[in-house]
This record gives C-alpha cells, sequence and structure tokens, in this order.
C-alpha cells in the first residue's frame, strides 16, 4: 500500500469521525434545546411548528438573522419600537405581551431555536404564510 493511499484512507477515516462527531453534537444541542423551549416557558405560547398563542418561530434566524432573534427574545419590547417587522409580527399575535428574557445567553437561544427547526418545515402552510411580514 502506498503512503498516498494510506493518506486518502487516513482521510476518509478522520472525515467520517469527525461527520459522526457532529451529529452527535447536533444531537445533544437539539435536545437540549427542548429541554429549555419547555423549562423557559416557550411552550406556553408557542407550539413547535403551528401558531398557538403566537406562532412558531421555526426558521427565524434565517428568515430575520440571528441578530435580530436574539433581540427579540431580550427584549422584544424595544425591537417593536425600532423594527417595524416585529411591530406587525406582534399585531398578528392579537398583540400578546412576549416575557423579555436579557439574560439569556446566545448559546441557549441558538440551542432553542435549533430545537424547533429540528422539525418539518413547510413555508407553505397556513401559520408560516400568516407570520410573513415584509
Amino acid at each position: 500500500m502506498t503512503n498516498t493511499f494510506k493518506i486518502y484512507f487516513l482521510i476518509a477515516g478522520l472525515t467520517i469521525l469527525l461527520a459522526f462527531l457532529q451529529k452527535l453534537d447536533k444531537a445533544k444541542q437539539i435536545e437540549r434545546g427542548k429541554s429549555l423551549f419547555y423549562k423557559k416557558g416557550c411552550s406556553s405560547c408557542h407550539a413547535e411548528t403551528t401558531k398557538k398563542l403566537d406562532f412558531p418561530f421555526q426558521r427565524d434566524r434565517e428568515i430575520y438573522g440571528r441578530e435580530w432573534v436574539y433581540q427579540m427574545i431580550w427584549n422584544n419590547q424595544l425591537l417593536r419600537i425600532k423594527d417595524i417587522r416585529a411591530l406587525e409580527l406582534f399585531k398578528k399575535c392579537y398583540n400578546t405581551f412576549m416575557p423579555v428574557w436579557p439574560n439569556m445567553t446566545k448559546a441557549d437561544i441558538d440551542a432553542i431555536c435549533d430545537y424547533v427547526d429540528s422539525f418539518p418545515y413547510d413555508p407553505n402552510s397556513k401559520d408560516n404564510l400568516e407570520r410573513k411580514v415584509k
């Protein structure tokens, strides 16, 4: 076996191992997000994929951007003043008050979003079409 061949197999093996470890990390992240989703009370108003009292927030990081999502969690009341999209969503949810979480870390918010994003997403569902803002 030539050295080139050995290197090729070593790289292939490391790539497979890395993919496996990333999948394990992602599964842990989703499980952590699920725990936080219920522990922090998100489930009181949000369902994972459909509207409950408020819209699901699947793919919000892709739609609005990560920083926007962080601001929405940390202080949605202030964001509604600064961002018309946040105000429009608030109005579409019957002006429902959402608690602010100024001490929630970006890692916790990302874990919750990863959990919600792990469910099948239908951009054409009634709830997802209704929550769209310009």
